[in-house]
């Protein structure tokens, strides 16, 4: 039997290797298409997708780097309607105006996690 102490170190490891997997699967093709192709079986790798989220950001020499985090667990009692909104009405047209944009909806959206 699994304890939870097993689930949390699996999840750690998990999150730490697969932004490693990710990268490496832009040059490995044979990688790529199994990520890309996972199966619902696949339990490692659906609780990695469930659980992290990507961005990419332009740095200043033009390059574009992806930046993967957790998605914090709270986050599953958004509605998708709240998460569309956001996505719909967030500012996108000029450099950096996302991340102002999104922290001026932040009140609304916690107070529906309320």
């Amino acid at each position: 039997m699994e304890s939870r102490d097993d689930s949390t170190n699996a999840g750690r490891i998990l999150r730490n290797i697969t932004p490693v997997a990710q990268l490496l699967a832009r040059h490995i093709c044979e990688l790529r298409i199994l990520m890309r192709h996972r199966t619902l079986n696949d339990e490692a790798l659906s609780y990695y997708h469930k659980h992290t989220a990507e961005i990419e950001i332009i740095r200043h020499d033009r390059s574009i780097e992806p930046i993967v985090f957790p998605v914090p667990q709270l986050c599953e009692f958004l509605t998708n309607e709240k998460k569309q909104k956001v996505f719909i009405t967030c500012e996108q047209d000029q450099q950096g105006s996302k991340v102002k944009d999104f922290f001026e909806q932040f009140s609304e959206i916690f107070e529906e996690l309320k």
